[in-house]
């Protein structure tokens, strides 16, 4: 049996994955050979949050570990867009403030 959060192998009696803690009970996880970490869907999701959520969302289930990679770089994405905004705010105010000053 595969835990279904994390798509490690676990034994058939246990009732929480030994790797993640996720809960075993009454959720048999199919494995999918093809269900592994994923770079591109994680960069895609870094640049496009919202494609990430759609993907996490759609493979939580079936594919755990590329449903991870969407949800890292989603996350990654708007903690890079919030602090490029933080940035580019203050860097504007500063520069709006100068022009004013020597007017």
């Amino acid at each position: 049996m595969y835990c279904q959060h994390c798509g490690k192998v676990v034994q058939e009696d246990m009732q929480y994955c030994p790797n993640c803690g996720y809960p075993l009970q009454n959720s048999p996880y199919v494995y999918h050979e093809t269900d592994a970490p994923s770079f591109l869907f994680a960069l895609i999701s870094f640049f496009a949050p919202l494609a990430g959520l759609v993907l996490y969302i759609i493979w939580r289930k079936d594919f755990p570990q590329k449903a991870k990679s969407c949800m890292n770089g989603m996350i990654c994405g708007i903690i890079a867009e919030i602090l490029v905004t933080i940035f580019l705010m203050s860097y504007l105010s500063q520069n709006i403030m100068g022009v004013i000053i020597n007017i």
